[in-house]
């Protein structure tokens, strides 16, 4: 075989050679990117969850069993039914009034007041 055609299959060996050596890394640098994106998403959706999904969950489960046990309690006999409704009325208009009452008006309320550590959630001109 000619040394010329021989140096021409070595040289083009090699560069398949680089070319395949550069993919693999480009390949197995993308996939080890993904997998870390995997868990990242995995990572956030768990804290999501956890943050405001399952507590909500938690929350109207709760409040569930208090209606039902007012009126499984009126039916027993421990209280009226007349009672029970009055009572889980209140709970739920208080739960209604809960945004206004707490995040609008309590800081406009106690939002000046100072004791040592606490935020201070509001202030105005007047105080």
């Amino acid at each position: 075989m000619d040394p010329n055609a021989q140096s021409k299959a070595a040289r083009l060996t090699n560069k398949v050679g680089d070319l395949l050596a550069r993919g693999g890394e480009k390949y197995f640098s993308g996939a080890q990117d993904a997998v870390r994106m995997v868990g990242l998403t995995s990572y956030a959706s768990h804290h999501a969850m956890m943050g405001g999904v399952v507590p909500a969950l938690q929350a109207w489960i709760g409040m569930q069993a208090t209606l039902g046990n007012t009126f499984a309690g009126a039916l027993q006999g421990k209280t009226t039914l007349p009672e029970a409704v009055v009572a889980s009325s209140k709970r739920v208009r208080a739960g209604f009034r809960y945004y206004e009452l707490v995040h609008r008006l309590g800081p406009e309320l106690f939002g000046s007041a100072r004791f040592e550590g606490e935020e201070v959630l509001y202030e105005d001109d007047i105080l």
